[in-house]
């Protein structure tokens, strides 16, 4: 996409692109409710209209089923999300390439052993946190019941942190969103 006065825009070489995208999802979706017991896949419009559809037939467990269906995909969203704003700002030309709090940790000596302890704290606040939502996510049914918050965020920080080191080592943008759609890949359903 090319940008112009901050909004995206669409290049006319990704229209085709769009074209095809849109109608793989609409193969995967229309494959997955015809053999999957007509739960939808690929969007998330078929779940919401199911979902309200059973709210007012009142029927519980159908309604639980695409609520979770809609959680479970929103909660890939926003790791996507996080991930992809990873890949953004490492990828900037502006910014410079890595982490200050992954590269200060790998390169602090003896010396500067203070820094690395308050470095690995700042990482450790920052994975608490990010446990702390899967937690809450897990509770507000947006992640599978057997899904584990605090492996889920050491996993997406240890992510993050890999693309970092990726980054400060020459890795684009392309290659930093082929690391995320690897790892999206690994996303409990």
């Amino acid at each position: 996409m090319s940008k112009q006065a901050g909004h995206p825009r669409l290049a006319i070489p990704e229209i085709p692109l769009i074209g095809l995208l849109c109608a793989l999802a609409g193969s995967v979706d229309a494959a997955a409710y015809l053999l999957c017991g007509q739960i939808f896949v690929a969007n998330m419009t078929g779940n919401t209209v199911l979902l309200g559809i059973s709210l007012l037939q009142r029927n519980p467990k159908e309604a639980a089923l695409r609520a979770g269906m809609v959680a479970a995909f929103l909660a890939g969203v926003i790791v996507a999300r996080l991930l992809a704003g990873t890949a953004d700002l490492l990828s900037c030309p502006g910014n410079p390439k890595g982490c200050l709090m992954v590269q200060g940790a790998l390169a602090c000596g003896h010396e500067a052993d203070p820094i690395r302890k308050e470095l690995i704290s700042r990482r450790a606040m920052g994975e608490a946190a990010l446990s702390e939502r899967f937690e809450r996510a897990k509770l507000e049914g947006d992640l599978p019941s057997e899904a584990d918050p605090g492996d889920l965020a050491r996993y997406v920080m240890a992510v993050m942190h890999g693309m970092s080191v990726q980054s400060a080592g020459g890795a684009n943008r392309a290659a930093l969103q082929g690391v995320i759609a690897v790892s999206l890949r690994a996303w409990p359903q």
